[in-house]
């Protein structure tokens, strides 16, 4: 009897410890941040996006994204998911960049968010936001430099960074040495490199137009799930270069005619029915010569 007591009361130890655990398990599910879902196709989960310019002072906003085989498609909460209403849309053919950043390109973000941060460059008509939500455009900065594709801003480094031409340090706490970063690949370098004009800079990689071209930001929730995201987005990215134009972006009430973006320009059109009649009167001379 005393046996069969025993063996009743480890048993019944054993269920209480399992549903103590069901029950911990079942409380602590919505504390736990919510797993990316990935398919060969498709990738979706939370990431958070800027305020405003100022990383520390407004925070992140939390969106869960969906990326599509044509579309990444944020939206506020799950709600707004299930309800397909989507805060704002982005063309994957107009999306061209996608990297992960460093403490210069966000030196107003946290430390520790800097390895869960990635950017993404696409070009502006490929991005269609709600109508309380479109932001103004940035107006161009005066202070460029142009050199071999690069659009340089000068500017100064207090953190620990290296020129990509020479790769000697280009920073110092209190006297840095005068820099150059360009807004366009984020290349950085000493100032001296372009006022010598020596060859040690490599042309900008990045070949889109800056004044129709913008950038995102994204914080991750980990930094295996950025690099996730990265590789993800990285395969989506069009082999030839998206077409841009001078349009702001679009709102969701907005929809543009068919085929708008490739309208044809009719001085274009002028410059090349004239170059094509010349060259056709210069092989005419050429054969009766």
């Amino acid at each position: 009897m005393s046996h069969g007591t025993s063996s009743w009361r480890s048993h019944g130890s054993r269920a209480t410890a399992t549903f103590y655990n069901i029950i911990l398990l079942l409380c602590s599910w919505d504390k736990e941040p919510h797993k990316l879902l990935q398919t060969k196709s498709r990738l979706e989960g939370w990431l958070s996006i800027p305020n405003r310019a100022n990383i520390k002072r407004y925070g992140w906003k939390k969106q869960y994204v969906v990326v599509s085989s044509k579309k990444i498609l944020f939206y506020n909460d799950e709600q707004d998911k299930e309800q397909s209403n989507p805060s704002m849309v982005l063309d994957i053919d107009k999306l061209f960049h996608v990297r992960p950043v460093t403490q210069g390109d966000v030196y107003r973000a946290e430390t520790d968010e800097i390895p869960r941060i990635f950017q993404i460059l696409y070009a502006n008509e490929g991005e269609c936001r709600k109508e309380a939500e479109v932001e103004v455009p940035q107006g161009d900065k005066t202070n460029c430099l142009p050199h071999k594709g690069h659009e340089f801003i000068p500017t100064l480094y207090h953190f620990p960074s290296n020129c990509e031409a020479c790769a000697k340090p280009l920073w110092h706490v209190f006297k840095p040495p005068p820099a150059l970063e360009c807004r366009r690949c984020h290349v950085k370098c000493h100032k001296d490199h372009l006022d010598k004009k020596e060859e040690v800079i490599t042309p900008c990689k990045v070949n889109y137009d800056v004044t129709s071209a913008r950038d995102m930001l994204l914080l991750a929730l980990s930094q295996d799930e950025q690099k996730k995201w990265i590789g993800h987005l990285g395969k989506k990215i069009p082999k030839t270069p998206p077409t841009f134009s001078r349009a702001s972006p679009r709102t969701m009430s907005t929809r543009s005619g068919p085929n708008q973006s490739f309208r044809k320009n009719p001085k274009s059109n002028a410059k090349l029915s004239r170059a094509s009649s010349n060259l056709h009167s210069a092989n005419t001379t050429s054969s009766t010569c």
